[in-house]
C-alpha cells in the first residue's frame, strides 16, 4: 500500500488477531507524511502499545493547522496519564484560533480541572458568536455560574437556525428558556429548516408548551414539511394524529407523501391505522406504496400480503427488490423472492447493492444461490463489490480451497486501498482459507509492497 495512512490503518485492523504485527504498525505509522494523519494513527495505537502516547503528543505538537491540532488533541486526550496532561495543555495553549483552543480546552477540563478558567476566559475571545455560545455550554457542566453568559451570547447571533440550535444546546442546564427556543424557531424563515428545529425541540418542551409547538407547527405552509413536525409532535400530543394525517393526505408529491406515512405510522395510535392504511392506498405509485405499507406491517401484520401483492407488480426491478427487503422481517418467506429479483436487476452496480443489503438476512441454504448471483455481474469491481458484501458468510460454505482463491482474485479488483480497509470482515474468511498462517503471509506481502514503494 503506497499510502502510510492506509497501510497503517490496514496494520490496526491486523492487530486484534496478530498482536505481534503491533511494532510493524508503529513503524509504519511513523512514516506518516502528514502530521495530523500520523497523529490520529498513533492515537489509536495507544491502548495497544500504551508506550507511544507521549510520541502521539509529539506529533501532534508538529501539527501546524489549528483546527486540525485541537481535533488530534480531543482524541488524544481520554488516552493521557495523568503525568502528560501539562504537555497537552501546553500544545492546547499553542493553538492560535481561540474556538480551537477552547474547545481543546474544554477536553481537558474534565481531566485537569484547574484549566476551567482559562477555557472561560480564552472562550471569551472567541469572535463569533456562535462557536463562542456552543464552546461556553461546553463548559457549562464544569462551570454552572457561566450558563447565563452562554444564553447573553446564544442571544445574540443572527441566523435565527444558528441560535435555535445554540438555545437547545443550553435547555438541559436552563429549562426556563425553552419557550424562549421555541419563539426563536417560529421565527425562522424557510420552513424545512423550521420543521426539522422543531422535531429537535420537541422532546424538551413542557406539556404546558406543546399547544404553541402546535400553532407553529400549523404555520408551515408545505404539507411535507408540515407533516414531518406533527409526527414529531404525535408521541407527545396523540390527539393530533388524526390532524397529521389528513396533512399527509394532502401532500401531492407521493415520494414526500410515503416519506411522512413512514415517519408517522410509528406513533399513531391503534384506532387511526386503518385510516393511514386508506392514505397509503391511494398512492399511485407501486413503489412508494408498498414501502409505506411496510412501514404499516409491524402495526398492521394483516396488510402483510397486500404490502406483497402491492411489492410484486413494482416494475423496476430495483425498486422492486428495495420493496421486498423490507418485507423480508415480517415475511421470512419472501427472502428467496427478493433475491431472485435481485439477480434480474439490469444496472450491475444497483444489483450488487442490492445483493449486499440482502445478505444480513439470507438463510445459510441461500447462500449458494446469492453467491451464484455475484458471479454473475461481469465487471470486475462490482462483482469484487458484492463478494465484500459476502465475506462474513463465506465462512459458512464448505467448499474447495480452489473456491477460496478465486473469491480473493474476485476481491482484488476492489483496489489494495479497498481491500485493505475491508481486511476487519475478512479475517475469519481468511482464517479459514489458511488460519494464522495466511494472515502472516498477508502482512508479509504488505511488508513486500511497502518496500517497492519505498
Amino acid at each position: 500500500i503506497g499510502d502510510e495512512y492506509s497501510r497503517a490503518r490496514a496494520l490496526r485492523a491486523l492487530v486484534p488477531h496478530l498482536p505481534e504485527v503491533v511494532q510493524e504498525a508503529l513503524e509504519v505509522t511513523r512514516q506518516i507524511g502528514d502530521e495530523y494523519s500520523r497523529a490520529l494513527a498513533l492515537s489509536a495505537l495507544v491502548p495497544h502499545l500504551p508506550g507511544v502516547v507521549q510520541e502521539a503528543l509529539e506529533v501532534t505538537r508538529q501539527i501546524g493547522d489549528g483546527s486540525k491540532r485541537s481535533l488530534a488533541l480531543r482524541a488524544l486526550v481520554p488516552h493521557l496519564p495523568q503525568a502528560l496532561l501539562p504537555d497537552a495543555l501546553e500544545v492546547t495553549r499553542q493553538i492560535g484560533d481561540e474556538s480551537k483552543r477552547a474547545l481543546a480546552l474544554s477536553a481537558l477540563v474534565p481531566h485537569l480541572p484547574e484549566v476551567v478558567q482559562e477555557a472561560l476566559e480564552v472562550t471569551r475571545q472567541i469572535g463569533d458568536e456562535y462557536s463562542r455560545a456552543l464552546a461556553l455550554s461546553a463548559l457549562v457542566p464544569h462551570l454552572p455560574e457561566v450558563v447565563q453568559e452562554a444564553l447573553e451570547v446564544t442571544r445574540q447571533i443572527e441566523f435565527e437556525y444558528s441560535r435555535a440550535e445554540a438555545l437547545r444546546a443550553l435547555v438541559l442546564h436552563l429549562p426556563e428558556i425553552v419557550q424562549e427556543a421555541l419563539e426563536v424557531t417560529r421565527q425562522i424563515e424557510d420552513e424545512s429548516e423550521r420543521a426539522l428545529a422543531l422535531s429537535a425541540l420537541v422532546p424538551y418542551l413542557p406539556q404546558a408548551l406543546l399547544p404553541d409547538a402546535l400553532e407553529v407547527t400549523r404555520q408551515i405552509e408545505d404539507e411535507s414539511e408540515r407533516a414531518l413536525a406533527l409526527s414529531a409532535l404525535v408521541p407527545y400530543l396523540p390527539e393530533v394524529g388524526q390532524e397529521a394525517l389528513e396533512v399527509t393526505r394532502q401532500i401531492g408529491f407521493e415520494y414526500s407523501q410515503a416519506l411522512a406515512l413512514r415517519a408517522l405510522v410509528p406513533h399513531l395510535p391503534q384506532a387511526l391505522l386503518p385510516d393511514a392504511l386508506e392514505v397509503t392506498r391511494q398512492i399511485g405509485d407501486e413503489s412508494e406504496r408498498a414501502l409505506a405499507l411496510s412501514a404499516l406491517v409491524p402495526h398492521l401484520p394483516e396488510v402483510v400480503q397486500e404490502a406483497l401483492e402491492v411489492t410484486r407488480q413494482i416494475e423496476d426491478e430495483s425498486e422492486r427488490a428495495l420493496a421486498l427487503r423490507a418485507l423480508v422481517p415480517h415475511l421470512p418467506e419472501v427472502v428467496q423472492e427478493a433475491l431472485e429479483v435481485t439477480r434480474q436487476i439490469e444496472f450491475e452496480y444497483s444489483r450488487a447493492e442490492a445483493l449486499r443489503a440482502l445478505v444480513p438476512h439470507l438463510p445459510q441454504a441461500l447462500l449458494p444461490d446469492a453467491l451464484e448471483c455475484a458471479a454473475e455481474i461481469r465487471d470486475p469491481y462490482h462483482k469484487a463489490t458484492a463478494f465484500q458484501g459476502l465475506a462474513q458468510k463465506l465462512t459458512f460454505i464448505a467448499t474447495t480451497p480452489q473456491f477460496w482463491s478465486e473469491v480473493l482474485h474476485i476481491l482484488s479488483a476492489l483496489g489494495r486501498n479497498e481491500l485493505i480497509r475491508s481486511l476487519p470482515e475478512l479475517v475469519l474468511f481468511i482464517s479459514a482459507l489458511g488460519g494464522k498462517a495466511a494472515l502472516e503471509e498477508i502482512v508479509r506481502a504488505m511488508r513486500e509492497v511497502c518496500e517497492e514503494w519505498r
